[in-house]
């Protein structure tokens, strides 16, 4: 049952996690690592960061290689020189971690199989993972994949700047599907001209988007005739300080906006500036940046958009995995295909994460329901969630309107996965998140809305609304664009999207 509560901390996951292979021989010793499940015995691909006793990161040959990792499809036979090792050894959030080290010494082969457990299940709850930055060779995608336990993947292979298809001829049905439920997009793109980056996922072929332009803004015309053209054409937010942001929402060229950023990576956070840059006195530390995301993300809902949020690994450029940064999105397992995954995802029935994963619900419903009550009515949620976590986490939040409303002790709630209720006198939303507790990066899930109407009208805030337009003040006042063309296309877009935003304060329902 899904409202079992569980919970598997890093304490919990302690026993046995440190693991002596072997003392194996050699000046070239061999060891054969294997992986398997440790309640089926099947093998599993995984993802193993091996180092040497200076914490360089070891390649392995003939696997896919990544930063400082490599996928390996279940078994591997490792050549080392004498030395001591270190190792992780993973498969997606779903699995423990066995981290450990073993040493060659002169001598011979060994062999070493080494046991996973898995601490969730989502696709036995119907719940499939994706990863919305991949930058991988198309070679190395379906291995990467199992070995980090990911269900689906928008390769991207080209952008503004390159294309895998320059040489090569693009491949007539894009979607490939492997290993019962797995599947992947090989002409995912992306452009990341000044104002960006965005994402553009499931088109039919690579669009033939002009040059000229340097800047998204400038590119809105093109984005608008792709949009017109493909109804499947789904563009992502793919940086949450993207300067043209609030242009791309204010002309509807907007599906999603990216919560978990490739900044967000495994052992790290990269704090460089990038976009529109914000108060670090208000978003001070390591998960300053992820706040901020946040806080954008809610002022979107409060404008009564109903914009998913996306996360993605930038896996093959950022040093993370594939799938670090992850979306999963709920699909009954006889409904699930690559596209029906993308409608459920646009339905708001989605949860990002770079750890922690949760299973929730409101009254029963998953994320992205809508709950309606007559004008001068209360509306009542009862929002629980399942926890399953290898980090260690404090609190839980139940977030209303943009601001935290619930934060309840970990102790708190697992004495019955519930939080206290959440009840709505106007129209506005919620939703669940927490931070784990790292020390070098951050750690979070967050759900999508529920939302609420009262009266049928959503909530639209004055304040948020205004944040955008201020932002989009703050972009035309510093863009500078030389090109008459571009110039032209920018300021018209810019005066649509101003009016949409002043349009949304004067209709404003909410502070």
């Amino acid at each position: 049952m899904w409202m079992t509560r569980r919970i598997a901390t890093a304490a919990l996951l302690a026993t046995g996690s440190c693991l002596l292979l072997a003392d194996v021989a050699a000046a070239a010793g061999k060891l054969k690592l294997s992986v398997v499940d440790a309640a089926t015995g099947r093998p599993l691909a995984f993802r193993l960061h091996l180092r040497n006793e200076r914490q360089i990161p070891v390649k392995v040959p003939s696997v896919p290689n990544g930063h400082d990792h490599a996928s390996i499809p279940g078994a591997v036979q490792l050549e080392l020189f004498r030395g001591n090792y270190f190792f992780d050894i993973e498969h997606g959030p779903e699995y423990q971690t066995r981290n450990g080290h073993f040493t060659i010494n002169d001598g011979a082969d060994d062999e070493k199989t080494v046991e996973l457990k898995r601490i969730v299940d989502m696709p036995k709850e119907f719940w499939w993972s994706a990863d919305l930055d991949v930058r991988r060779p198309p070679r190395e995608l379906e291995t990467a994949m199992l070995a980090d336990d990911l269900h689906l993947v928008p390769l991207t292979t080209w952008t503004n700047r390159r294309s895998d298809w320059t040489k090569a001829k693009p491949p007539s049905e894009p979607i490939t599907a492997f290993d019962d439920d797995r599947y992947y997009h090989l002409l995912g793109g992306g452009d990341d001209r000044d104002g960006g980056p965005i994402g553009l996922f499931n088109l039919p072929r690579v669009p033939s988007l002009p040059a000229i332009p340097k800047t998204i803004v400038g590119l809105t015309p093109a984005l608008r005739e792709l949009k017109a053209t493909n109804e499947e054409l789904w563009i992502d937010i793919a940086q949450p300080t993207a300067w043209d942001l609030p242009i791309l929402v204010g002309l509807g060229l907007a599906d999603s906006y990216r919560v978990l950023p490739s900044s967000l990576a495994r052992d790290k956070v990269d704090v460089t500036p990038f976009g529109k840059p914000f108060d670090r006195s208000l978003y001070a530390g390591r998960d300053g940046p992820t706040r901020f995301a946040c806080d954008v993300y809610f002022h979107l809902l409060n404008c009564g958009l109903k914009i998913v949020p996306s996360a993605g690994s930038g896996s093959g450029l950022a040093p993370n995995p594939i799938g670090y940064n992850r979306v999963y999105t709920a699909v009954q397992r006889s409904q699930l295909d690559y596209r029906s995954w993308w409608e459920y995802y646009k339905l708001g029935r989605t949860m990002v994460t770079n750890g922690p994963i949760l299973q929730p619900r409101a009254n029963a419903m998953l994320p992205g329901a809508t709950f309606t009550a007559n004008a001068g009515e209360t509306l009542t949620l009862d929002l629980l969630t399942n926890l399953t976590t290898r980090d260690p986490i404090e609190y839980l939040e139940v977030v209303k309107d943009g601001k935290v409303l619930h934060s309840v002790r970990l102790a708190d709630w697992a004495k019955s996965g519930h939080f206290p209720t959440t009840s709505f006198t106007e129209s506005g939303w919620c939703l669940i998140r927490v931070f784990a507790l790292h020390k070098s990066t951050v750690r979070v899930a967050m759900t999508a809305p529920w939302y609420v109407e009262i009266g049928g009208k959503p909530r639209v805030s004055k304040a948020s609304a205004q944040f955008f337009l201020d932002w989009l003040e703050e972009r035309a006042k510093i863009l500078q664009i030389a090109d008459e063309k571009e110039r032209a296309a920018a300021d018209a877009a810019i005066v649509e999207a101003r009016a949409f935003w002043q349009k949304k304060i004067a209709e404003a329902n909410a502070p």
